[in-house]
């Protein structure tokens, strides 16, 4: 079975909406203009590597902002699981950002090459009923 890659945009876009209606975005995050900086080959694995590279990073801040504060909290008495039962969700919360993103598709190359979309078109069109 062949499903193909995103064709456009709006594509894109749905799968990277989809992939992070769990993740609570910063205000600054705009799919559209992350989406300008993506190659129209990604897969929908190569997406779900993007969106899951930003949430890991998102929660590698998280975890350095906590440590920074654990540091200068109560003079180092504080140990981190006290410090982490006196957080509320709230506090506990990764806020996924624009940067994340950003930073997580500079690390991302897309699966397929333009020759293997190609050859898949071809094979498609070859094998696909009323082609």
């Amino acid at each position: 079975m062949y499903l193909g890659i995103c064709e456009d945009r709006a594509e894109q876009r749905r799968i990277v909406e989809a992939l992070s209606r769990k993740f609570l975005l910063d205000a600054d995050v705009d799919f559209d203009a992350l989406l300008a900086q993506c190659p129209l080959n990604l897969t929908g694995a190569d997406f779900y590597a993007l969106c899951s590279g930003a949430m890991a990073r998102s929660l590698q801040r998280r975890v350095q902002q906590i440590e920074q504060h654990l540091e200068h909290a109560d003079g180092g008495k504080l140990t981190p699981q006290l410090y982490l039962a006196k957080l509320s969700d709230e506090e506990l919360r990764c806020v996924v950002c624009q940067r994340d993103y950003e930073d997580a598709l500079a690390q991302i190359s897309p699966s397929v090459g333009p020759q293997d979309v190609a050859r898949y078109q071809r094979l498609k069109k070859q094998f696909s009923p009323g082609q």
